[in-house]
């Protein structure tokens, strides 16, 4: 179990650290840019690759506010990617709500019940993605620019991340109870995470080739 742990856990880290490279790589060798919404996503992507490649190496504070710093920004990001299909006014509510939730939602009593909180944020987040899912949906039929959702870059965002959210929801808000049995007896358990992180990295990859190939 622990050889295929530690797979799923590099190949997670570095698919979340190359979707910046490739913004950056396209960037050096031809002057293409990524959207600006598909270069948040990265760039939140990149640093959350960098502290799972790091955080046995970090203090133990750093890790008791890291999840509440990067939600923060995971949910300023996914908010600002849905920016085109629902009105900034919304946005601003909607993620001013979510941090004062977040905030109140969090404490440093202990990992376990951290974790615990974060599953719940994690389920906000999905609930958000999901609503700015359904806005897209409304948008993409009423102005159909691509004539496959296979050639749309935002789809296998939006897929990546519901993957990737209800995931963690249900990782995260078992974390308690899971922690009690032996390792062999939640396999599935323990890996669910990194594959869910590894498919949304291989989905903002993706879409971030898509449109990069495709710009002029």
């Amino acid at each position: 179990m622990a050889d295929l742990y530690d797979v799923l856990d590099q190949l997670m880290c570095w698919s979340e650290i190359l979707p910046l490279f490739i913004v950056v790589g396209y960037y050096l060798s031809n002057k293409k840019t990524a959207p600006l919404r598909w270069t948040i996503l990265a760039i939140t992507a990149f640093f959350g690759g960098i502290y799972e490649f790091s955080s046995s190496y970090l203090p133990d504070f750093v890790s008791l506010y890291w999840y509440y710093i990067f939600t923060l920004v995971e949910t300023f990001a996914i908010t600002f990617f849905f920016v085109p299909y629902t009105s900034k006014k919304r946005g601003f509510i909607i993620y001013t709500l979510f941090c004062i939730i977040t905030l109140l939602l969090f404490t440093t009593t202990s990992t376990e019940e951290n974790y615990y909180h974060f599953g719940w944020v994690c389920l906000l987040e999905l609930v958000l993605t999901l609503i700015g899912a359904f806005s897209w949906g409304k948008h993409r039929f009423q102005n159909i620019a691509y004539p496959s959702l296979f050639q749309d870059p935002d789809y296998f965002i939006i897929i990546g991340l519901v993957f990737y959210l209800s995931a963690c929801t249900l990782y995260y808000l078992l974390y308690p109870l899971m922690i009690q049995f032996p390792n062999d007896n939640a396999l599935f358990y323990w890996i669910i995470l990194p594959i869910a992180i590894l498919i949304y990295g291989i989905s903002l990859i993706i879409g971030l080739l898509r449109i990069l190939n495709n710009k002029s």
